[in-house]
């Protein structure tokens, strides 16, 4: 038997799509009939973004779409303390073809489209993390960040070393045995050679203490999650580390 498919209630109130951009915000307001009623561009501050949906709070229900990108969260916060969470919506890029592929790409256009798919009530919705989930998020990402700025030195370490005709041990880096390695074989170097590895071996140790720092305070927020404890346990492979950080990315 077939089912009558319908089509969900659209917003009986105000919709305002946001084109994000790091210097300014370009809008798009739609009625409860799907009608543009005005559009537009505010600078890119707090009180010039409130100042915008003042009339049209005033007026009815509002809500409000954006896309995920690298300056969309303080509007996100903004707009949930004013219209509340159900009310602010996050949109995932990927999955907006009418704006990646429209014919007509433009600021006006993108906030239109934004506008028109919350309007519609077919918004396809991106996870934003909150709370402690974006504490524990931030904290990850700038462990995994500092990371990989110390592997890297680390390989420019090695290279200038192979460069001088030397080798190190691979846990030269790691082990006592091999720093006490390491600090003899800089007291032999000179010239510019001498001088690269010194600085690279101040910043391997400096690199060092920043990824010990961030791996404390995301063991510390990693406590609030009873699931990272189960991830830990559960799957070989993944420690004390790895756990928080799929938490974090997977929400």
């Amino acid at each position: 038997m077939k089912k009558l498919q319908r089509r969900e209630a659209r917003f009986k109130g105000w919709s305002v799509g946001l084109d994000l951009h790091k210097g300014f915000i370009q809008y798009s307001v739609l009625d409860r009939r799907g009608n543009e009623v005005a559009n537009g561009r505010v600078a890119a501050e707090r009180n010039s973004l409130l100042e915008l949906f003042e009339p049209w709070r005033a007026k009815g229900p509002v809500q409000a779409s954006m896309e995920a990108c690298g300056c969309f969260l303080w509007v996100f916060d903004a707009l949930v303390k004013t219209l509340g969470r159900e009310r602010v919506h996050v949109a995932q890029p990927a999955r907006l073809q009418a704006i990646a592929n429209s014919r007509e790409k433009t600021d006006a256009t993108d906030a239109w489209w934004l506008a028109y798919y919350l309007y519609e009530g077919r918004l396809p919705e991106a996870f934003v993390a909150e709370g402690a989930l974006r504490e524990l998020r931030i904290a990850v990402r700038e462990l995994r960040a500092v990371t990989s700025a110390l592997a890297d030195v680390k390989r420019r370490f090695r290279a200038q070393v192979a460069q001088g005709g030397e080798r190190l041990r691979s846990n030269a880096f790691e082990t006592q045995a091999g720093r006490a390695e390491l600090e003899t074989l800089l007291a032999r170097q000179h010239g510019m050679r001498g001088e690269a590895l010194r600085r690279l071996w101040q910043r391997i140790q400096a690199l060092r203490a920043e990824r010990d720092e961030w791996a404390a305070l995301v063991d510390a927020q990693a406590r609030a999650f009873p699931e990272i404890g189960l991830l830990r346990s559960e799957l070989a492979g993944v420690g004390p580390t790895l756990a928080p950080i799929l938490w974090a990315e997977l929400g």
